[in-house]
């Protein structure tokens, strides 16, 4: 815009963007080239009411996509301050129950928009309900569960094999003991009574 429009103008015209189509628009440029247009504009207003006003453009956003996109934005430092933080949280909430409205709601939705001859688009990934990611988080924490268990049995076997094993060892070694301290015994024994029958003949 030009310096013909009055500042205080200026963001209220972008601000009035955020009920129609082209709010999706003003979000890309205000997020685009990372921020700096964001920047640019903090620099010009400040961190007075017309910033705070600025940051609820993406509250009619209804997808978790935006959501976590608007969370991440948000999140890098100078762009909360203390007047808009309440305006922060606000825009994200909204954002949070706009997309779970949609989500519990998408059936209903898309029939009434066919009905009126609007397109419908298919639910994408990024719209699953909280009940499948809890369920997903619970079947991949059964299966940890179970491998660990899995793993800890293996261990076991083979540590009571490991033991069987050193005792199969053990019990062998002393068995070769006994038997050559017997074939010793018997070979003093032979020695014994060949030295006296030689002095029986002499």
């Amino acid at each position: 815009m030009t310096d013909v429009v009055r500042d205080n103008n200026k963001i209220t015209a972008i601000y009035s963007c955020r009920r129609c189509n082209g709010r999706f628009m003003v979000w890309n440029v205000l997020y685009g080239n990372n921020g700096e247009n964001w920047l640019y504009l903090q620099q010009v207003y400040g961190s007075g009411f017309l910033m705070a006003d600025l940051t609820e453009i993406p509250n009619s956003f209804a997808s978790l996509a935006m959501l976590n996109q608007t969370t991440s934005f948000y999140q890098i430092a100078n762009r909360t301050s203390a007047t808009n933080e309440r305006n922060v949280n606000q825009t994200l909430e909204l954002i949070g129950v706009n997309a779970n409205w949609l989500i519990s709601n998408r059936q209903g939705v898309d029939q009434v928009l066919s009905q009126l001859g609007y397109p419908t688009t298919p639910v994408s990934n990024n719209n699953k309900s909280h009940s499948d990611n809890m369920a997903l988080a619970i079947a991949i924490i059964v299966i940890v569960a179970v491998l660990i268990v899995v793993v800890l049995i293996i261990m076991l076997c083979r540590y009571w094999k490991f033991k069987q094993e050193i005792y199969r060892y053990k019990r062998h070694v002393s068995e070769e003991h006994n038997f050559i301290e017997v074939s010793l015994s018997d070979k003093h024994d032979d020695k014994n009574q060949e030295h006296a029958s030689d002095d029986d003949a002499l």
